[in-house]
């Protein structure tokens, strides 16, 4: 299974993904790439997440976050 297919699955599974969990889990480590095509087909939307780092500084980091499917006008 490819790493689009493994991060959609775990999409629709979990309704959201974060770049650290496509490392550890899927060892991506361009997951905004693989969102970039995935949303050719599928609606998700992006939150800018705020956090404090190990080293106590603050960071902000992108959170993915399922919708579905996109409709063609030809499926039913």
């Amino acid at each position: 299974m490819s790493q689009i297919q493994q991060v959609l699955e775990h999409l629709k599974l979990h309704r959201s993904i974060t770049p650290i969990e496509a490392l550890n889990m899927y060892a991506s480590f361009r997951l905004s790439a693989i969102i970039f095509e995935l949303r050719k087909e599928h609606y998700i939307n992006t939150v800018l997440v705020d956090d404090v780092n190990k080293f106590g500084k603050p960071v902000q980091y992108a959170k993915y976050m399922y919708v579905g499917a996109i409709e063609s006008e030809g499926k039913k």
